[in-house]
């Protein structure tokens, strides 16, 4: 998928329910005090998508980075699953260095 693809498919696959998270997604997503409306916020108004490569069954990834509800950058590290389900992968406040 193309990074100018991969912020409409992020949010469609979000706001129709598509997507599960990994264990290690939800506990990020607790330590940074972080909630759903936020991936709302953030996914809804999407500034920056990166290729990340591969995850470990090869599927694309992706970086992407909007903001939270209280103004905090929020980056959601993602893969496409070949069913159109958004893996989400890990989440942190700013971008990767």
């Amino acid at each position: 998928m193309k990074p100018d693809k991969v912020a409409n498919a992020v949010r469609e696959a979000f706001d129709k329910g598509r997507y599960e998270a990994t264990r290690h997604f939800w506990y990020e997503l607790r330590a940074d005090g972080f909630m759903l409306t936020d991936l709302h916020s953030a996914f809804d108004a999407i500034t920056t998508v990166v290729e990340m490569g591969e995850d470990y069954i090869g599927n694309p990834k992706f970086e992407v980075t909007g903001s939270a509800t209280d103004g905090r950058t929020i980056s959601v590290v993602c893969s496409f699953k070949e069913t159109g389900v958004v893996l989400l992968i890990t989440v942190y406040e700013g971008t990767r260095p």
